[in-house]
């Protein structure tokens, strides 16, 4: 599916989409909800079915392929998104916010 093909079907902009794939949207995101929710995949907060592995690379690797399509195309976006995560991660420790 395209990203214009999954705008269309939420309702969205094509770079909202763009953003999502990127990793840009936050726990609260409804949109973001409903795209795993009707793909079958875990949104950020249901880890239920992790709860019955104990080690971290289990769980780690059980949520790894619940969200992989099994595409090498999927593989890159997923691997992009990993690495966003970490950029997020050091600039983030870097500029430490006061709360």
């Amino acid at each position: 599916m395209t990203q214009a093909q999954v705008a269309a079907q939420y309702s969205i902009s094509q770079s909202w989409v763009g953003r999502i794939y990127q990793g840009e949207f936050s726990a609260r995101a409804c949109t973001v909800r409903k795209m795993c929710e009707s793909a079958g995949v875990p949104f950020l907060d249901d880890l239920e079915a992790c709860q019955g592995i104990k080690n971290t690379r289990g769980r780690l690797l059980h949520l790894l392929e619940s969200v992989w399509e099994g595409t090498e195309e999927d593989a890159d976006h997923l691997t992009a998104a990993l690495l966003a995560l970490k950029k997020l991660r050091k600039t983030s420790r870097k500029y430490p916010t006061n709360n």
